[in-house]
């Protein structure tokens, strides 16, 4: 496995899981829907970290990983958060992890996961800024709302503005409507605070910790292959996604938008 066995310590009363469970779950249980936010979340903070990791003058591990490493590293580090996450069972996690997309009778061969880290890694706060941001200015300047209501207040206005103009309905949003139509707006509620990254958001930490000497020095023919083949959970050297009998969750997506 690329990353050595070293467990570190979050804390409880903010962490990444705290905060993606108040987003999601809201005193609830996980449901299909929270699928792909969750996805997009594990992404975001994996590459905080590296970010984080990168800027630390003591660490030089994030500073001299070539491109291919770091695509690893992001992949390997999304995929431990996901299964650090306490609310979700052991067949939620990997179910979670190794989900591909199906559309009509054609299944992609690659998790869903890989894609969107490889691809998006690290353009996913660009995104939330160019297109949330300045949403959320104009429902606040056209809707009056006090800037200092609470901010899942806001964000809850926020999206049932949205479903109104969309659909033309009044009335109260279906559940998991925000989820399903603008899956990235939950890294919004996660780390943002009005127009910019809360300033009080918990550390970049990872679950454990990245070591280069582990990492391949040479490109592996498939980035996704290469992880998913490598990867075993923390605490343990049983590696789920090692060969083709590997349970890992298919499902027909529903239209999904991230707010573009």
């Amino acid at each position: 496995m690329m990353i050595t066995l070293q467990k570190i310590s979050m804390s409880i009363s903010d962490s990444f899981g705290a905060r993606v469970e108040s987003a999601l779950l809201k005193g609830g249980s996980f449901k299909q829907p929270m699928t792909r936010p969750l996805m997009l979340l594990a992404v975001f903070e994996a590459n905080r970290i590296l970010l984080a990791k990168a800027t630390a003058a003591k660490n030089d591990n994030a500073k001299s990983m070539r491109p291919f490493q770091r695509k690893i590293a992001l992949l390997a580090i999304a995929m431990d958060l996901i299964y650090s996450l306490d609310f979700l069972s052991e067949s939620e996690k990997l179910e979670i992890i190794g989900k591909t997309r199906k559309e009509g009778t054609k299944v992609d061969s690659k998790p869903v996961l890989a894609k969107l880290a490889f691809h998006r890694g690290d353009t996913l706060q660009k995104e939330v800024e160019a297109k949330f941001i300045p949403m959320m200015k104009k429902f606040m300047n056209e809707t009056g709302q006090d800037v200092m209501q609470s901010h899942e207040e806001l964000c809850n206005a926020f999206c049932q503005n949205k479903y109104e103009k969309i659909s033309g309905k009044s009335g109260d949003r279906p559940k998991f409507w925000e989820l399903r139509r603008m899956p990235l707006f939950a890294v919004y509620r996660v780390y943002y605070r009005e127009f910019k990254v809360d300033e009080d958001v918990f550390p970049a930490e990872a679950p454990r910790e990245i070591q280069m000497k582990d990492m391949p020095s040479k490109r592996p023919d498939d980035l996704s292959d290469y992880v998913f083949g490598t990867w075993a959970p923390i605490g343990t050297d049983v590696k789920p996604f090692a060969n083709d009998e590997a349970a890992a969750g298919t499902a027909q997506d529903e239209a999904m938008e991230d707010g573009e």
